[in-house]
């Protein structure tokens, strides 16, 4: 694992921008930051990748487009909420949202929507490890992955710890650029 000051705002326009590449054009993909810059210290190459299969697994079920949101604010957890998830601890963390305006996740699935292999999909098509490996990305890192429950939609919440002091600008991890043909901008 890495471990290197991240900032999570510039990671998830690194995810949109791939996003807008690998998925239907009908979809809006849009992004709500509530502040500049929230700083995390780990592996910006994982964390990339758990958000890219949580938001790859939202945008597929919005078969005929649909809206993606990613989203982050300043989450306070408290001592009683940390006592529910015993992987993470209480002090500021930043929530990461994504969320899609699709059918919602039945609520018989909704259990075991974390668990390896698991899938709704034909498994030629989707192996059903996607948001397990996110849920074990979230958990290096120190943090939560949620399932908001209510109906329409679904909203996948990402809990992780901030730093306590931001580092330089020139310290922080800068992602790749793409290119349309998905290779890395010179």
């Amino acid at each position: 694992l890495l471990d290197e000051p991240v900032d999570v705002n510039a990671l998830l326009r690194g995810v949109r921008e791939k996003l807008a590449l690998m998925t239907d054009k009908s979809l809006d993909i849009s992004c709500d930051f509530r502040s500049d810059r929230h700083v995390i210290r780990g592996d910006p190459n994982l964390l990339e990748q758990a958000l890219l299969h949580i938001a790859l697994n939202a945008s597929e079920a919005l078969e005929d487009g649909g809206t993606l949101s990613l989203s982050t604010e300043r989450a306070d957890v408290d001592e009683q909420f940390a006592r529910a998830r015993p992987n993470i601890s209480a002090g500021s963390h930043i929530a990461i949202e994504i969320a899609d305006d699709g059918p919602g996740i039945p609520p018989e699935l909704r259990q075991k929507v974390f668990e390896p292999f698991f899938t709704t999909k034909d498994r030629q098509e989707n192996a059903g490890i996607g948001l397990a490996m996110a849920s074990g990305v979230a958990k290096a890192h120190m943090g939560d992955l949620s399932l908001d429950e209510s109906d329409g939609g679904a909203r996948l919440r990402l809990l992780v710890p901030l730093l306590a002091e931001e580092p330089p600008e020139s310290d922080l991890h800068q992602p790749r650029q793409v290119t349309a043909g998905g290779a890395p901008a010179q």
